[in-house]
C-alpha cells in the first residue's frame, strides 16, 4: 500500500495502544496530518514530541526508501534552539501550535511503499485485528477505569470510589484487575 493506507491503519491500530494519548488523521488540500493530542500533562515535554517526529519521519522514508521533505512539523511548545530542529528534520518546523501535527504532502503519500509485500501485509493486518480483539476482551475493566479517572483528573479516586461508581465489590474489582494483569494503584499512578 501506499503512505496514505499506512497512516490509516496505524491510526486505527494505535488508538488502541496508546494509553496517554489521542492520534488522529485528518486532511486539508493539500496535506495527510497525523495529529498527536490529549497528552497526559506528565508526557507533555519536549523530548516526547521530538522522538515522536523522529519516528514518524524515519517510518516514512524506510517506507518510500528516500528523504521525505514536502510537509511540516508542528510542535506545541517552542523550544530554546529552535534551529536545532531545521538541521535534525527534512521539513519546515513550526512551534507554539495548540497540538503535535505531522503534515505529509499528498503526492507523497500516494507513492507506494519500496518494500510493499502484500502477504506479510494481509498477516500482519490479521494480527493487528487479533491483538485489538484480546485487549477489549481483557482490558475492560482496567479502560473503564482509566476513562473515570481521566474524566475527573483533579478529584483525589480511591479504590472504594471506583468499586461504588462501577457498582462492584472492592474485592471483586480487585480480582478482576489481577485477572487483567493489573493493580488498581498501578492504573492510579498512571493516571
Amino acid at each position: 500500500p501506499n503512505i496514505q493506507c499506512l497512516l490509516e491503519d496505524f491510526v486505527s491500530y494505535a488508538s488502541y495502544s496508546l494509553p496517554f494519548g489521542m492520534i488522529s488523521l485528518a486532511e486539508n488540500n493539500t496535506h495527510l496530518i497525523l495529529k498527536l493530542s490529549d497528552v497526559l500533562p506528565k508526557l507533555h515535554h519536549q523530548f516526547y514530541y521530538e522522538t515522536a517526529a523522529s519516528n514518524i519521519q524515519k517510518v516514512l522514508e524506510d517506507f518510500l526508501g528516500t528523504d521525505v521533505n514536502h510537509g511540516s512539523i508542528h510542535f506545541p511548545y517552542k523550544p530554546d534552539n529552535p534551529m536545532d530542529y531545521h538541521k535534525h528534520f527534512n521539513h519546515p518546523v513550526c512551534f507554539s501550535s495548540p497540538t503535535f501535527e505531522y503534515h505529509i504532502a499528498k503526492e507523497v503519500t500516494l507513492k507506494p511503499s519500496i518494500s510493499y509485500n502484500v502477504d506479510l501485509y494481509q498477516y500482519t493486518k490479521i494480527l493487528c485485528e487479533k491483538r485489538i480483539n484480546d485487549h477489549e476482551n481483557n482490558r475492560k475493566i482496567t479502560e473503564e477505569i482509566r476513562t473515570l479517572l481521566y474524566s475527573s483528573h483533579s478529584k483525589n479516586w480511591k479504590i472504594s470510589d471506583v468499586s461504588k461508581k462501577m457498582n462492584i465489590s472492592e474485592r471483586s474489582l480487585c480480582r478482576k484487575l489481577q485477572h487483567e494483569g493489573t493493580s488498581y494503584k498501578s492504573i492510579y499512578d498512571d493516571v
